[in-house]
C-alpha cells in the first residue's frame, strides 16, 4: 500500500479551511431552576389562596437568564439558561414558599371553582429579575392581595437587593430564589394578621 505524503503547505491549507467549522460547534448551555427558600412561619391560618395573575416582564420572560449591564442594557444569556418557563417557574415556587410560611392554609395556582372559592387572591407583576451591573440579584415585584370579594387587602411594591454568595450563576439563581422568597415573606405578614372578619 503506497501512503501518499501530504506536504506541509497542503497540511496548513486543511487545518485553515476546518477551523472555522470548529469554531461553529456551539457549547451546551447550563440549565438552572429556583428553590424554594424557607421563611419564618406565621400564626397558623386556614385560608384558601389563590395565585393568580403571575405576570413577568415580556423583557424577561426570555430562555436566558437576564443581566442588565448599565441602566438601558440588558443582556439575555444562551448558555445559562432556565429549566422552565420563567413565569410558571416564579408561580410554582411562590406557592411552596407561602405554603412552608401558613401552615394550614393552601395555595392554589389556577383558578378554583366558584363553588370552592378561595378566601384571598394573590397577584404578583414581576418588573426586574435579573443581576444588575454590579452583580447582585434585583427583584422588583407588585404584590396584590384581595379577599373574595375582590376588595383590595394590600397592593404594594416589592424591591430587593441582595449579594449573591460567589459570582457564578448558581450563586445568583440561589440569591434570585431567596429574593422571591421575600416576596412570599410580604404576603405571609399581610395574611397572618388578617382579622377574621374579613374573611368569608
Amino acid at each position: 500500500m503506497i501512503r501518499r505524503r501530504i506536504s506541509p503547505y497542503r497540511r496548513l491549507f486543511l487545518l485553515l479551511a476546518l477551523s472555522p467549522l470548529v469554531g461553529c460547534a456551539s457549547p451546551e448551555p447550563d440549565w438552572y431552576r429556583l428553590a424554594v427558600v424557607p421563611g419564618p412561619v406565621r400564626t397558623p391560618v386556614t385560608l384558601r389562596i389563590d395565585l393568580r395573575d403571575v405576570v413577568v416582564a415580556r423583557a424577561l420572560d426570555q430562555p436566558g437568564i437576564a443581566q442588565a449591564t448599565s441602566d438601558v442594557r440588558l443582556m439575555i444569556s444562551n448558555n445559562q439558561r432556565w429549566a422552565a418557563p420563567l413565569g410558571d417557574m416564579v408561580a410554582e415556587i411562590l406557592a411552596q414558599d407561602l405554603e412552608q410560611r401558613l401552615p394550614g392554609g393552601s395555595v392554589r395556582r389556577d383558578m378554583a371553582p366558584i363553588m370552592d372559592a378561595a378566601d384571598v387572591v394573590m397577584g404578583v407583576v414581576l418588573d426586574r429579575f435579573e443581576a444588575d451591573a454590579a452583580g447582585h440579584a434585583v427583584l422588583s415585584a407588585q404584590l396584590t392581595l384581595r379577599l373574595a370579594g375582590m376588595r383590595i387587602l394590600r397592593s404594594c411594591r416589592v424591591e430587593v437587593v441582595i449579594a449573591p454568595d460567589g459570582r457564578s450563576t448558581a450563586a445568583l439563581v440561589a440569591a434570585l430564589s431567596l429574593a422571591l422568597g421575600r416576596v412570599a415573606d410580604r404576603a405571609a405578614s399581610t395574611l397572618s394578621i388578617t382579622p377574621a372578619v374579613d374573611l368569608p
